[in-house]
């Protein structure tokens, strides 16, 4: 997701309890956060059929103009893991650097930007993971991280899981110990946790159904389908359509 994420659910706030976490999965120990503070998910705006028939999209895009909203998210997406001897702030390409160099000040830690192949300028080390519409890879900086460092990683959005997997498990290749995981937004419909090897800490939880996910999984494949044949006839040559689609997340 990069510039919204899809959904076809009623929404809810959920900071601090979640549904049972799989015995593979590790649970956090959440700090009380307190509920007397104004409530920004208004600013959370849904855009039907966009960018195919039958998705609703969900557009932070108001939420981030919002100074008071802009806080709010860091704040929700920080204070669980306050006191974590948090070292370094891992940011899932591209919105998820807004939200984790936020949540890297707020810790006193180090940002790491997580990026799509080809993106960093030195050497890297790579996670190839697959998707339901083919297959993806993150990287980063070979020595973004030290083997004593405890890791947080951060995205604005929780769909499929792929991406977070795949960026936790990089971070365990690296040697480093990943404290858990933060997202202003899990799709709670498409399982996305469940791929996921360590808790998943979420401010805003969306519901729905198996057939939204169906819906939204073979609308997004339609549409890349036809978008990577337009620039394959307009460039005369194959052209791979980069991921990071609400759903891929």
């Amino acid at each position: 997701m990069r510039a919204g994420t899809c959904a076809g659910a009623a929404s809810g706030y959920h900071s601090t309890t979640r549904s049972p976490i799989p015995a593979n999965r590790r649970e956090i120990e959440m700090s009380d956060l307190s509920s007397d503070r104004p409530y920004y998910s208004h600013l959370i705006r849904d855009v039907p059929d966009w960018p195919e028939p039958g998705i609703v999209f969900k557009d932070i895009t108001p939420l981030l103009a919002d100074p008071g909203g802009m806080a709010w998210a860091v704040d929700r997406l920080y204070e669980p893991f306050a006191g974590k001897g948090i070292d370094r702030v891992a940011g899932i390409e591209s919105r998820g650097f807004i939200f984790a160099v936020g949540v890297a000040r707020a810790l006193g830690a180090g940002f790491v930007p997580v990026r799509k192949p080809g993106k960093l300028p030195r050497e890297t080390i790579r996670r190839e993971y697959q998707l339901e519409y083919g297959n993806d890879a993150v990287e980063m900086h070979a020595d973004a991280v030290r083997s004593d460092h405890r890791v947080l990683v951060v995205d604005d959005v929780l769909a499929t899981g792929g991406t977070m997997g795949a960026t936790c498990e990089l971070f365990a290749a690296a040697g480093s110990e990943v404290i858990g995981c933060a997202v202003l937004i899990e799709l709670e419909f498409l399982a996305g946790a469940e791929r996921v090897p360590h808790a998943v800490h979420s401010v805003l939880r969306y519901y729905g159904s198996r057939v939204e996910f169906n819906r939204a999984i073979l609308s997004l494949i339609s549409s890349r389908a036809r978008r990577k044949r337009s620039r394959t006839r307009s460039t005369g040559r194959s052209v791979s359509w980069p991921a990071g689609s609400s759903i891929g997340q």
